[in-house]
């Protein structure tokens, strides 16, 4: 079992099952339109709404299409130049919870990203890219 999600995951067991499907890459839902696989139903259903351009959500100053109200929310605030989150270690604010989330790595020392050539861990994936010359010997 994948160690990095197992606590998140277990607690609901279609969230298991799909996370399991990501490792042994079984797609069990199917695009209609292009004919494209998928692991999981809501990747599916995001796929679909790219495909007609249907989006249940729309931004009212740009038209822009959205997922979910989540989705427009993260939008507005970056539109807008808003950042209601805020880092508890170092005051740094942000406009969406995955970068205060991916940010927060850097305080508590947790890598979570890992370069396969050298199996070396690092906080964020924009520090692989620096990484990777150095084990290519760029």
């Amino acid at each position: 079992m994948c160690v990095r999600y197992a606590a998140r995951l277990s607690s609901v067991s279609s969230n298991l099952a799909s996370h399991r499907y990501s490792h042994t890459g079984e797609r069990h839902f199917t695009c209609g339109i292009r004919h494209r696989p998928f692991t999981r139903h809501d990747t599916l259903r995001h796929h679909l709404y790219t495909q007609t351009e249907e989006w249940p959500v729309q931004c009212e100053l740009c038209s822009k299409g959205f997922y979910n109200h989540n989705s427009l929310e993260s939008h507005e605030h970056v539109r807008l130049g808003q950042t209601p989150f805020r880092c508890e270690a170092c005051n740094k604010y942000f406009s969406q919870t995955m970068y205060l989330s991916t940010h927060t790595l850097i305080h508590t020392g947790q890598k979570m990203c890992r370069f396969q050539k050298c199996k070396k861990f690092v906080a964020q994936s924009q520090y692989l890219s620096s990484h990777m010359p150095t084990i290519l010997n760029l």
